[in-house]
This record gives structure tokens, sequence and C-alpha cells, in this order.
């Protein structure tokens, strides 16, 4: 059973909260949920809407129609009805229109100017009227909403939540309670909270949009300092010189702050300082579109930065993996000594998934060692990575932009130029080694057709193969280092290859083509930053095969 709830008002209206609300209550009564966010880019006024999917089992994106629709205003009516099912019921907020089909008052805005209480606050009128049509007793409700306000604010949010539940007597869906207990979290709340468990001590960002959740989530409690400097040259190095003396630190942005970082990107690959960049994409080129989604900047994560180096670019697919990589990236990045990019998108750092953390498959650690009589900055190893000290231990810690030799000192000597490139390659296939156990890729399905994809949309795609026997689902986490031989020999192995990206050109076709050889012919793409539904990609899907 799968119903959807929409919630769409002006911004302001509280719709992210409304709807996010109605989501934890489900997931309480052990129901999955996923809940889409489409937003402009406004404080105020403009068009927002939410979608709340809930099912009887695990789900991973949005419909395109709807069993509910919550109007806080008649912006929403107008522009969402034609999406309504035909068995679907619309809340309005006239409190003096009478009932009519499928169309149901409830008032809220009345109860908020009688209770003298913000419009935004009546929305738990209509998460009343909505646990009705779903058979839910409005107790249900309660358990959630009670943990949201303050004593006296309590009071009227049940009486609210009461009135919208006694709106009407039609329990239309009849969803009864499980009992399971179920969680909620967004990509970037999953990926802040894995950032705290792996020892985050300071993380350095200047406000952008997605990229903001994180940081906002990491402010939450007092184990984390969070520093908004200037601009994004300064919150990049700003990390840099706080891991140089001894910190664990991340920095946050999206792809126009990423173009601000490219220098200092090389700064930490030529130092070898450990850098966590958490990159949130949205939809470009320059401003773009701030508050939509895109994975428009594959490529540039794969290559920002001057000259040749060694870099790990992970791209988690929904908030379990935001979480598990965010981990495996502070681990590669401190015990390797160089940066490491978590690549996600708006869609996937601000929909709710339904979330349970696992145990992480690495320890992460500052990988710091004991000082020694012989130490040098950047002694040559066998696998590359040179010791590291944090300053102060009674010895000279050398850290440099300039090429040098291992005791850190600036050369211009070709012989020794060789030498520390030829360290810092070294890296590689150590790691390579250890992520090819992290599981760098996945297989979902046994159809002998493939899909090919990474990032948000998987979660569309594995809703999708409930409907597509024939298929299978390859979803690429580790874009780099990338796993050539795995992904050429299931490649090979497959009847027919389509490719489904939310960008305009295929660029992970493109990176698995100069990898591997091998040319998608079938492409799925959209870059109108709006993520897949699971419905789209069957119908285009079938679309490929007829004319075949």
């Amino acid at each position: 059973m799968k119903r959807s709830v929409l919630v769409g008002g002006e911004a302001g209206r509280g719709t992210d909260k409304t709807a996010a609300l109605i989501g934890e209550i489900f997931s309480s009564c052990g129901y999955y949920c996923f809940i889409y966010r489409d937003y402009g880019s406004f404080i105020k006024g403009g068009h927002n809407f939410s979608v709340v999917t809930v099912s009887s089992d695990p789900v991973f994106s949005h419909e395109e129609n709807f069993d509910v629709i919550v109007a806080l205003d008649d912006v929403a009516l107008r522009k969402h009805i034609k999406f309504l099912k035909p068995d679907g019921l619309i809340f309005v907020n006239n409190g003096d229109r009478k009932p009519t089909g499928n169309i149901i008052s409830v008032g809220a805005d009345e109860f908020a100017a009688r209770k003298n209480i913000k419009r935004s606050f009546g929305n738990n009128v209509f998460i009343g009227a909505v646990l009705k049509s779903f058979g839910l007793d409005w107790h249900s409700g309660w358990k959630i909403l009670s943990k949201q306000f303050s004593k006296f604010d309590a009071v009227v949010a049940r009486e609210a939540l009461k009135k919208g539940y006694g709106a009407w007597n039609d329990k239309r869906f009849w969803f009864k309670p499980r009992l399971q207990k179920l969680r909620l979290s967004t990509g970037n709340q999953a990926a802040a909270r894995a950032a705290v468990e792996s020892g985050l001590e300071l993380c350095f960002a200047y406000p952008i949009t997605p990229a903001t959740g994180f940081v906002d989530e990491l402010r939450q409690g007092n184990r984390v300092v969070v520093h908004q400097p200037e601009d994004e040259i300064a919150a990049i190095n700003n990390s840099l010189g706080a891991t140089f003396g001894g910190a664990m630190t991340a920095v946050a942005t999206s792809g126009e702050g990423a173009a601000l970082m490219a220098e200092s990107f090389s700064l930490a690959a030529m130092s070898e300082l450990p850098l966590v960049l958490y990159w949130a994409e949205r939809l470009g080129p320059s401003t773009g579109v701030p508050t939509y989604t895109s994975q428009g900047d594959l490529k540039f994560a794969l290559n920002i930065g001057h000259g040749e180096f060694p870099r790990v670019v992970v791209a988690p697919g929904d908030a379990d993996e935001a979480y598990n990589r965010t981990a495996e990236a502070f681990y590669l990045a401190y015990k390797y000594r160089l940066p490491v990019v978590i690549l996600t998108d708006k869609h996937l750092a601000e929909s709710y998934y339904n979330f349970k953390p696992s145990p992480f498959l690495v320890r992460p650690e500052k990988f710091l060692t004991a000082s020694g009589a012989d130490y040098k900055s950047y002694a040559v190893t066998r696998n590359g990575v040179s010791p590291r000290l944090a300053p102060g231990q009674n010895q000279v810690v050398r850290v440099t932009s300039y090429e040098h030799d291992e005791e850190g000192l600036t050369t211009e000597d070709p012989k020794t130029i060789v030498a520390m490139d030829a360290k810092r390659w070294k890296k590689r296939k150590f790691l390579e080694g250890e992520i090819a156990k992290l599981q760098p890729y996945r297989v979902y399905g046994k159809g002998k057709n493939l899909i090919v994809g990474w990032g948000s949309v998987k979660g569309a795609i594995i809703d999708a193969l409930r409907e597509l026997p024939d298929y299978s689902f390859l979803q690429i986490t580790y874009v780099a280092p990338f796993p050539v031989d795995k992904v050429k020999k299931i490649m090979r192995k497959a009847r027919k290859t389509i490719l489904v990206e939310n960008n305009s050109t295929g660029l992970l076709g493109q990176v698995i083509k100069e990898k591997t050889g091998i040319e998608i012919g079938d492409k799925i793409l959209k870059n109108g930053g709006r993520p897949f539904t699971a419905d789209e990609i069957v119908k285009r899907l079938k679309a490929i095969n007829r004319h075949e």
C-alpha cells in the first residue's frame, strides 16, 4: 500500500515543517516515508510544496499524483488539483466553505485568528485532518507534536490537532499502526551526524544552498565548532590551517563555492593536508537555480584543482549512504593525507529518508604519529603516506604549497620533483585496495538489462525496479578511484545498458567511456531542476524499448 500527501503554500507558511511532521507521525506508526521538497528562492511569497510518500514497504522516491492535497492557500489548490487521484481528498483553509465532493474545509486560518497565533501554527489543524483520512488515532500525532512545543503552546497545538481530526468523518485510506518505529533524516542530517561521530571538531563554511543544512545540523550540538568566514576561499584555507594544527575539520559548499576553492584544493594535495569537502550540487552554471537539483558537477569534482594528484570522490545515493560514506571520507582523507569530496545534490541533501544508522565499516581518526628524533614531514614510504605530526611536539613540522623534498624544504631539482610526485601517486594503489572493501559499487535486481546511475537517482531507480523485472541497477558510488575492472565486467554481461542521470550530457557515461572504453548509447537524462520519479523512469524506458 502506498499513498502520497502534498502540502503546498507560500514560503513562510511552514510547508516543509508540516510535511516533516506528517512524515514523522507515519514513521512513528511503522510506515516507510519519503519526503520531497520543492521550493523557490523566496523568504516569503512564491509557492512551495512538499510531497510525503507513505508506504507499507520501503520507499525512496516521490509520486507525481496525490491521494491527499493539503492546500494552505488557493494557489496550492489551483496548481495541484489536476494531479489529484480519482479517489483523492483536498483539505482547504476557508472555514466558511461547506464540504463539497472531495474538497473539505478545516478552518485552520479561522482557528489561528481566534487563538491569536501565527497562521503557520494553524497547520496543526491540517495534520489532524490528514490523520483522520488515514484512519490513524489523533493520539498518534500528538505523541510527535507534543515534543515540538513549549508547555503553553502544546495546549493550543493539541486543540488544533483535535479540531482538524473532527472536521469530517470519512476514514478513507485506513492505515493501521504497525509495531516497528522508523525515523526520518535528510541526507544533510545523516552526513552531519556521521561527521560528528567521526570526530569532527571544526567546520568552516560560507552559507550556500543546499549545503547549509549540513552546517546547520552541526550547530545543533556543542561538539563541533562551526565558523563562517568572509568567503569560500577563507573557509577552505581556515580548514587546512586548523588541520595542520592537529584538528579534524571539514568544509561545506556547493558548486559555486567549490569554484572559489579550486586553488586551495590543490594546496591540500601538495601539502598533503587532509581535506574533507562536503559538496552539495545545485542547478547551474553560475548562480543557476539555487534551490533546485542537478548532477552537473561530477566532472568538476573529478578535476577540480590544477596539476595532477590523487583524490577521492564518493557520491552517496540516500541518507543511509550519506551517513556511512561520510565516515569513510574522513577515514580516507586523514589516513592517506589527501582531499576527499563527498558529492551530494539538493535532492539527496534535503529530502527526508527513513534512516537507521549502521556501524561504520572503518574507524575514522586523525592518524597522527608520535614524535620522533628523525621526523620528516614528507618522508618517502612504501605506500606514499608520510607519518604526520601536529606542531608543538618538539619537532619541526613543515607544510608548503611549493614542491619540496622529504624535509619539506622547497626544491626545483628534477629528480626530487619526480620522486615526490611518485610518492604522492603511490597512495592510489593502496586507496583502491581499501575502497574495494567498502562496496564502491552495488548491483540491485537480477534482470539481464542494466540501468547505470549514481547519486540521488538511486531512489527513483530502486522504486522503478519493482515494475521492471527484466532490469537490474548498477550504482557507482566511488567515482574516484573508479572501480574499472568490476564495472567493465558487469556492463559486458548486460544484454542492454541504459544510463540515468540528472544532468544534460550524461557525465557518468563520459567517465565510464574514458575508464572502460564502453559507450552507453541509450540515455535517460533530465536537467530541469526536478528529480526523477519512478513512474517517469518506467515510462521513458518503455519508450526506448518501443523505438528499438
